[in-house]
């Protein structure tokens, strides 16, 4: 039955922050463009990177600070050493069709990228991702941050998705941004935790759980392009596996009220050369966005 206390009750705003490397981090500057129209939120979800900057700012409930906490990461040492690592590791796949040179190089590079998930768990070692995350990251459990928040990751020992809605953030972050192939996984009473993208690209779906009325979303899914041609089996099974994701994150996606794009879908996860440009490309999207979040 309707009462007229109904009209009285404070409607939640919920943001979504998808997951994409350095893509994500274009929602550094959607988040900067809410702050500066005095928008705020009351709870956030995230996945990998979309984790990371939705954990510091609502740590921080600052973007700016988000954004200069980045930025100290980015020009610090640690940061520099797993670059370094991941570029030994993880080479370089071009199509090298210059000359034959570049192409026998993309093929040494390939043979080794592959060689190297088949015959190990991970690419980057855990300590350094975790002295990484320890400097990120605060030491806080996430019920207590000043903001409401969790993660998703993908619990591939049961099958499942995982939310973490409390316990240590650094523990539930390290889980939803273990990249396959690349990162550890996280182990935790015999289950095995892996990025969150397999399961929930944009946690659309994870607000309504937190109570949200009004859903926004910063969805950095990369582009799906038009090919005909398909030469080996490996390209057709890439593709669809990819047209799988793409189709999940079109249907969990529908659930949200507000999407924002930022133009950032064609960069490379790991150019973290492209920070300011991503940070920017948020900023340019969530112009005009405002009006509707701030009608509801």
């Amino acid at each position: 039955m309707f009462h007229v206390k109904h009209l009285f009750k404070k409607r939640r705003r919920g943001l979504a922050l998808g997951g994409g490397g350095v893509r994500a981090l274009s929602s550094v500057g959607v988040l900067k463009h809410f702050d500066s129209n005095s928008i705020e939120f009351n709870c956030i979800a995230g996945t990998s990177m979309g984790a990371v900057v939705g954990a510091l700012y609502c740590y921080y409930r600052s973007a700016e600070l988000v954004e200069k906490k980045f930025r100290q990461i980015y020009e610090g040492v640690l940061f520099s050493k797993l670059k370094q690592e991941f570029s030994s590791r993880l080479k370089p796949m071009g199509t090298g069709d210059k000359s034959i040179k570049d192409t026998l190089t993309a093929y040494y590079s390939r043979m080794m990228f592959f060689k190297n998930i088949f015959t190990e768990t991970f690419l980057i070692s855990r300590e350094n991702v975790t002295a990484l995350i320890d400097e990120i990251i605060p030491d806080i459990d996430i019920e207590n941050l000043p903001l409401e928040f969790c993660c998703v990751a993908t619990d591939i020992t049961r099958g499942r998705k995982k939310v973490f809605r409390s316990g240590p953030l650094k523990r539930a972050i390290m889980s939803t941004i273990a990249i396959p192939g690349i990162l550890a996984p996280v182990k935790e009473d015999g289950i095995m935790y892996t990025d969150g993208g397999s399961v929930s690209m944009t946690p659309v779906e994870e607000l309504g759980e937190m109570g949200a009325d009004l859903k926004v979303a910063v969805e950095v899914f990369s582009c799906l392009p038009y090919r005909k041609n398909f030469d080996k089996g490996m390209e057709i099974l890439e593709r669809c596996s990819k047209i799988t994701s793409f189709e999940l994150h079109k249907r969990q996606l529908s659930g949200a009220d507000v999407v924002i794009s930022p133009a950032v879908k064609d960069l490379v996860w790991s150019d973290f050369n492209s920070f300011d440009y991503a940070i920017a490309a948020g900023e340019t999207a969530a112009f005009g966005t405002e009006k509707a979040v701030r009608k509801f």
